[in-house]
């Protein structure tokens, strides 16, 4: 078919067609009178980056979506748009506050804040593949909101970007990248900040939690000694995020930077270290079968 037919077919302009050609997004052939012929395929391709473009994708994004079969670019697209729709969240309210009255010296403070909470979460994208750096994005973005103003926080956000910039990426096998991307697009980002909300309420009230769960945590540990669980996904999963723990600076540099760049990140450490030995003396077995 000729473009003014698949421009009508995939709801286009053929202005817009003519681009998306120019820019390598489409290659149909070219007749011997000069006119471009067009396939069933290429207007399934126009409708794709027809809706990507309302979405907001660039073009060489949509590239990178179109050539990948399996969704990992998606998910990371969804990522940083999250992370776009948080930083726009704030500027409003800095907005409100300056339609209030609040000093320009203290807008100043919290647009730098924003500025390196952005910059931390970029890397953090960097270094995650597209499923974790999401966990991750939505673990620590509660903590990144908090001015940087003392000496220690400057050299602390200094150190998180040189170990995220040095920190080589977490690799998987193709097995356990579709376990943890078929996993992450079952919860919703609203279930993953509850499921947060959750865990902070269990290590205020640990006592509480251990007793209303007891049944429970018995059938958990039961489970985690089992055959069943050694040859489980999910253990080969932690076992390569452990492994690349222990030969990162994760643990050892960027969580200590954490909380010295985040008072709120410090207090919830401490919080769940104290919630952490009141669940190893309920189950010390924990600490044996290393889970």
């Amino acid at each position: 078919m000729l473009i003014h037919e698949a421009s009508q077919q995939g709801h286009v302009t053929r202005k817009a067609i003519s681009y998306y050609i120019e820019q390598g997004l489409l290659s149909p052939d070219s007749l011997k009178n000069g006119y471009r012929d067009f396939t069933t395929d290429h207007v399934e391709q126009l409708k794709k980056i027809s809706i990507l473009r309302q979405l907001g994708i660039g073009i060489e994004d949509i590239k990178m979506v179109l050539a990948d079969a399996s969704g990992t670019i998606l998910q990371k697209l969804e990522i940083k748009k999250e992370i776009q729709i948080h930083r726009e969240l704030l500027k409003k309210e800095i907005i409100n506050k300056l339609s209030h009255g609040i000093g320009y010296e203290e807008v100043g403070e919290a647009l730098a804040t924003l500025e390196s909470t952005t910059t931390i979460a970029e890397k953090l994208l960097e270094v995650f593949p597209d499923w974790y750096g999401r966990f991750i994005w939505l673990h620590f973005a509660r903590f990144l909101d908090e001015p940087i103003r003392t000496d220690k926080q400057k050299e602390a956000y200094k150190i998180i970007i040189k170990v995220l910039d040095d920190m080589p990426k977490v690799t998987l096998t193709k097995e356990l990248e579709s376990y943890m991307t078929t996993i992450t697009l079952e919860l919703t980002n609203q279930q993953i900040v509850q499921m947060n909300v959750e865990v902070k309420k269990s290590m205020e009230n640990m006592d509480d939690f251990l007793q209303k769960n007891e049944e429970q945590l018995n059938q958990y540990l039961l489970y985690k000694k089992s055959d069943e669980y050694k040859n489980s996904i999910s253990c080969q999963f932690k076992n390569i995020i452990k492994e690349f723990y222990k030969t990162s600076d994760y643990i050892d540099v960027f969580l200590p930077a954490m909380r010295a760049i985040s008072s709120s990140y410090d207090e919830y450490v401490i919080c769940s270290e104290k919630a952490n030995k009141k669940f190893i003396a309920k189950y010390p077995d924990i600490e044996k079968y290393d889970l």
